[in-house]
């Protein structure tokens, strides 16, 4: 034991930042006990892990685990609540006077989401850097204080400790295969980590996460696997970070663990910028790519920019080409002329399109090989329709893809994709079905 273990060793405030790279800060002896509210507080399941993070003093590396966790080592003790390590440390010259600060750059990480609310109740709640520690709210995991588990008070929480990743710490990163918003939220961690050995891997909900991905820190932008699949992820990851947009998949993972995060206000392409570039501003392409995928439409040029890039790779590597003005300005020229022709064909199409009964709903119901997107939200605009209903076969999966379009808030359309096993928005979402069409429009509808 290392010497001065035995007594009671603070930090040195000169030495903010646990994981800095900086000197080692002087282990101070202090007399008297642990005061009795820390210590209710940090109470251990018997068997909890302690994560230590990378750049630990010499004086704390030399501890063993059972010293650093199980015994404690009062005034300065390390306790790791879900993924996050609190540095307790005395405040003044009072025992019980003892705060809760949090590592600096993972608090920053989360201040950079906007995370600003309680992740279970959403209610608002400040980001702070102190919490006393007889009124424990985490500003880091986002649990307020009524939410917060009874760990915080008497027991760890039966769950793996998981790391959430800063941007620099990601090794793996799983996206929204061939969907220009999840390939442009690739775009987004590739232009911080090409200079690392990390993995790209393009995914979609309904598949099963790659099985490699065990022991690795992992962040996954644009969609989510399904709750089962994601325990799977929470208990084999080393870090693990999900980032969100898509209703479906926030109703059924929203609780599950801090590490998951939804956000319906940004598209999964600007929240893995804001993750991974917190203090630019994201190009131009990726604003258009935004803008597209909300349905918002309020940028001039958004849908010329947008039928242009249907026509080249869902490539992270390709978009980079697209943060030179002069390839934008080109591929917005040609995509007015592609637009034209889109809009020529949804208008053909559209005549096609017949109205039927789907569980409850009247719906407009087509068969469509092409610009399924487009030819669905102008269908969906019928007004005696509550939302439209295009479908294809798929010759590879041997299944009829589904998507559903809406123009109003009749009804949640992510709800009836999710009970088929797909997702996506309240007035758009998709899913995969193994029947026919006929079998499909006979389907009664599920009541809770």
């Amino acid at each position: 034991m290392p010497k001065g273990a035995g007594t009671y060793p603070v930090l040195n405030e000169e030495w903010p930042t646990l994981g800095a790279q900086t000197s080692s800060p002087p282990l101070l002896p202090v007399k008297g006990k642990t005061p009795p509210a820390v210590k209710s507080n940090l109470k251990l399941a018997k068997d909890a892990p302690v994560f230590v993070p990378r750049g630990l003093p010499p004086q704390l590396e030399a501890l063993s685990i059972e010293e650093r966790g199980e015994k404690r080592t009062p005034a300065l003790e390390f306790w790791s609540h879900h993924n996050h390590i609190y540095q307790w440390q005395r405040k003044g010259d009072q025992g019980d006077t003892y705060q809760c600060s949090q590592i600096a750059e993972r608090q920053t990480s989360l201040s950079n989401l906007k995370m600003n609310s309680c992740f279970r109740c959403g209610k608002s709640r400040p980001i702070s850097a102190d919490l006393i520690v007889q009124s424990i709210t985490c500003a880091i995991c986002g649990l307020c204080s009524d939410c917060a588990p009874a760990s915080t008070k008497e027991d760890v929480p039966q769950m793996k400790h998981i790391i959430l990743p800063t941007p620099s710490e990601v090794e793996v990163v799983l996206y929204h295969h061939e969907c220009p918003d999840g390939t442009a939220a690739a775009f987004a961690a590739w232009k911080l980590l090409k200079k690392k050995n990390v993995t790209f891997y393009g995914a979609k909900r309904g598949d099963q996460p790659p099985r490699w991905v065990a022991g690795k820190i992992v962040a996954i932008f644009d969609f989510c696997y399904s709750l089962e699949e994601t325990k799977f992820l929470l208990e084999k990851c080393r870090g693990l970070l999900i980032m969100d947009h898509h209703k479906s998949g926030m109703d059924e993972l929203k609780h599950l663990s801090p590490n998951i995060y939804f956000d319906m206000e940004r598209s999964g392409a600007r929240l893995a910028w804001d993750y991974f570039h917190p203090n630019q501003a994201p190009p131009l392409f990726l604003k258009y790519i935004e803008d597209r995928d909300l349905w918002k439409w309020s940028m001039a040029d958004s849908k010329a920019f947008g039928a242009y890039l249907d026509t080249v790779p869902c490539n992270y590597e390709e978009y980079d080409t697209f943060c030179d003005d002069s390839v934008m300005r080109g591929a917005v020229e040609k995509g007015r002329a592609i637009l034209s022709y889109i809009e020529y064909n949804v208008s053909r199409s559209t005549r096609r399109g017949y109205l039927t009964d789907f569980l409850g709903y009247k719906v407009m119901v087509l068969n469509c090989t092409h610009l399924m997107n487009e030819i669905g939200n102008e269908l969906a605009l019928q007004p005696a329709c509550d939302f439209a209903l295009v479908w294809q076969y798929d010759h590879h999966s041997d299944k009829i893809i589904v998507s559903m379009r809406s123009s109003n808030m009749k009804v949640d359309l992510s709800e009836i994709a999710r009970q088929f096993g797909g997702g996506g928005h309240t007035k758009a979402a998709a899913f995969r079905w193994s029947g026919t069409i006929q079998q499909l429009l006979k389907q009664v509808k599920k009541t809770k």
